[in-house]
């Protein structure tokens, strides 16, 4: 697990874990700044598209350079988002981010983080969602996927995978998706990193982690004796379990590239706790001394105007506002303000509108 103090200017390092649709990400943020984080990224985040609210807190409390995806899940009748994910490249790592891609469904079951090297030196990052198998409730994520798939059939006159029995399966698709990223990443010559909530126990061998081993992905998390896997969700009505997994290429494997860890601590509401990754891009990237320090300690002026009161900055703009300021005779405009305030207050206090 990386610390600030500990943490070397060789590596990126990346945080990934399912939010539970924390709508506030103080202590997520903070934990990001506690391990000198550079790739920040959320499943389940259950927010709109672009929210300006979750951009404005990434941008102010994790990195004000950051280039950040936010992509809506699918919405319940009664307008909550289920699924949807939160991407952040910042730090100077932005200057090496090509893209974050969102669902190429719309539906907020994975991100793409695009990293460039140098000689041809790619690596992606997938983040995803994979729903819970929750057949009963009307609008949980596993059916709210299943009318999305419909809905798609119908539009697109395009027929999307079944199970055995032909019913439509959000699981087999999702593995078919992501099968065409690994495809395209192949072709862009980019290796791939895969973290995520796939709800299902590593221990079990369920049906992803057979995709898995059947597309040469590898397990950077060492299974302990809690579940047989990597203990990485505490849920207050069950038992632990180990649906959240961190895997990568065998290349990057062999090279010994990347490595992961879990922070076992409740961070924020979500039951689930954070992965973290850290790649040797010196090592895989091929970035020199000088590239890494760019991307790492690279300062970025947060406060244009920032210095004190007889600061050159200062002075200039304190003179632009009270030019504008009379310019919009912002003074009669404030006592008139005050004025229909004190009438309002008092029409409330007496009982009135």
């Amino acid at each position: 697990i990386p610390h600030k103090n500990n943490a070397t200017i060789s590596e990126m390092r990346i945080m990934s874990m399912n939010i539970d649709g924390d709508s506030d990400l103080d202590k997520i943020l903070a934990e990001t700044k506690k391990r000198d984080v550079h790739v920040m990224i959320g499943v389940d985040a259950e927010r709109s598209t672009n929210n300006y609210t979750t951009w404005d807190e990434i941008k102010n409390n994790f990195s004000h350079d950051a280039k950040v995806g936010i992509f809506c899940g699918v919405k319940q009748l009664w307008g909550r988002a289920l699924g949807g994910t939160i991407a952040a490249v910042g730090k100077g790592w932005n200057q090496r981010c090509t893209s974050i891609d969102g669902d190429c469904r719309k539906w907020g079951r994975y991100t793409v983080v695009k990293i460039k090297g140098k000689t041809s030196r790619n690596l992606w990052i997938i983040a995803l969602y994979a729903p819970y198998n929750n057949k009963a409730a009307p609008q949980s994520y596993h059916n709210l996927l299943v009318d999305c798939m419909q809905n798609y059939e119908r539009v697109h006159s395009t027929r999307l995978q079944r199970d055995a029995e032909g019913n439509l399966c959000p699981h087999i698709q999702l593995r078919t998706d992501l099968d065409r990223i690994l495809a395209k990443a192949s072709t862009a010559g980019a290796e791939v990193i895969i973290t995520g909530d796939f709800n299902e126990k590593w221990s079990e061998r369920g049906p992803y982690r057979q995709w898995m081993e059947q597309n040469g992905l590898v397990n950077l998390l060492t299974p302990d004796s809690i579940t047989g896997g990597s203990t990485t969700c505490f849920p207050r009505g069950g038992d632990p379990s180990d649906i959240d997994w961190a895997l990568c290429t065998h290349s990057l494997y062999n090279a010994g590239a990347v490595r992961a860890g879990v922070l076992h601590e409740k961070i924020g509401i979500s039951a689930h706790c954070p992965i973290f990754i850290s790649v040797k891009t010196k090592l895989w990237l091929q970035l020199s001394d000088g590239d890494v320090t760019n991307c790492k300690k690279h300062n970025y002026e947060a406060n244009h105007i920032k210095g004190g009161p007889k600061d050159k900055r200062v002075i200039n703009y304190q003179k632009l506002i009270s030019k504008f300021w009379k310019k919009n005779d912002c003074s009669k405009l404030t006592v008139t303000a005050l004025e229909k305030a004190e009438i309002h207050y008092n029409n409330r206090a007496k009982g009135g509108v």
